[in-house]
């Protein structure tokens, strides 16, 4: 019903805004309508045997600004040129047309309200964010764009660097969260209580600051309705700039994770990152020039000790056309997380997208 509710909202409220502003006689500036067209080539070797595939992504986001709001709007389309000839069976390709987000922002004075597809976050944004609602990790793509849900959101300043976050979705009933957050001295701090999904709750706080270097972490505990199940879940991260380089650690600790390799796929873990209980996560960015730039990743599970290891670079070939190579490689063995026999010793990605 209240999904039913979001889809009328979103095509009558345009039409309500465009009253509104004819009324009042201001100048509505034209839809402004960006996109990119991105291809893929990825290369997998698993056991001896080499597979390739070909992705083919067209995105468009359509952005409409008004004196009290703001519409924005994100759908992804995927076609495998490659099919015929680069046969991969077990890669899953996206759904296609796919809407990521469609909502309407709406401005006062006393706070922002957003109604419709919008991607809902707490916490401090990055790769282990325990308060993430998406902790799927791709690792082709570290930064990629995740998925809203159907949700109302609000927002109310408190002042200049605090304030209330809070929402409501309707994907799932009784989906909501509220988050509370501040300022003091050179650190930014908050607690957050969400509700997941039916019987999968977190509470917990986190903190971001500089002290010479970054550091930012988190805390949460997670627990049933009945609060007879609980775990907990942490992490703790470090960034320092030298020069054209960044770097930075962040160790990842879940207290539901296995601890030995034979117990890492037995139990489904809800809203956790990976399988095992502790993790550390490292990257090195090297920004050459302008044009060119390149980056070492690197997942580590801390109880196998086995990694995944991706290389990356980035070149600007002319305006708004750019190139990525990427190449990764697992170095464990045997029943180990990031198994070579398991998953696969080496893959490679040659990205070419443009922008407009």
């Amino acid at each position: 019903m209240f999904k039913k509710f979001l889809i009328i909202f979103l095509i009558i409220f345009p039409v309500i805004s465009f009253s509104e502003e004819i009324v009042e006689k201001e100048s509505v500036p034209p839809p402004r309508i960006t996109g990119r067209l991105r291809n893929d080539l990825i290369y997998f070797s698993v056991n001896n045997e080499n597979y390739y595939y070909d992705l083919f992504e067209i995105r468009l986001i359509v952005t409409q600004n008004f004196s009290r709001g703001r519409f924005f709007g994100d759908i992804r389309g995927y076609i495998d040129p490659g099919d015929s000839v680069f046969e991969f069976e077990n890669f899953t390709q996206p759904d296609s047309p796919r809407l990521m987000r469609c909502f309407w922002k709406i401005y006062s004075g006393s706070g922002d309200i957003t109604f419709g597809k919008t991607y809902i976050t707490f916490g401090n944004p990055g790769i282990f964010n325990i308060f993430d609602m998406d902790k799927q990790v791709n690792l082709t793509d570290l930064s990629y764009d995740k998925e809203g849900i159907f949700a109302a959101a609000g927002y109310i300043p408190l002042n200049k660097m605090s304030g209330i976050k809070t929402y409501i979705s309707g994907d799932i009933t009784g989906e909501a969260g509220v988050s509370i957050f501040s300022n003091f001295k050179s650190f930014d701090y908050g607690a957050v209580i969400n509700r997941i999904n039916p019987d999968i709750n977190i509470v917990g706080i986190y903190f971001k600051g500089d002290i010479e270097i970054g550091i930012n972490g988190s805390w949460g505990i997670h627990f049933n309705d009945k609060f007879d199940d609980y775990f907990h879940e942490a992490n703790l991260g470090f960034d320092y700039s030298y020069k054209k380089l960044i770097f930075g650690t962040e160790f990842y600790y879940n207290e539901a994770g296995a601890v030995e390799p034979e117990n890492y796929f037995l139990n489904e873990i809800p809203n956790t990152y990976f399988n095992a209980r502790n993790y550390m996560y490292n990257s090195i960015v090297l920004a050459y020039d302008e044009f060119l730039s390149f980056s070492l990743n690197n997942f580590t599970n801390l109880n196998d000790n086995s990694s995944i290891v991706t290389l990356g670079c980035d070149y600007t070939l002319s305006n708004n056309l750019l190139l990525n190579l990427q190449t990764g490689f697992l170095t464990g063995t045997g029943n180990d997380e990031f198994s070579r026999e398991l998953t696969g010793n080496l893959t490679a990605l040659i990205r070419i997208e443009f922008k407009f």
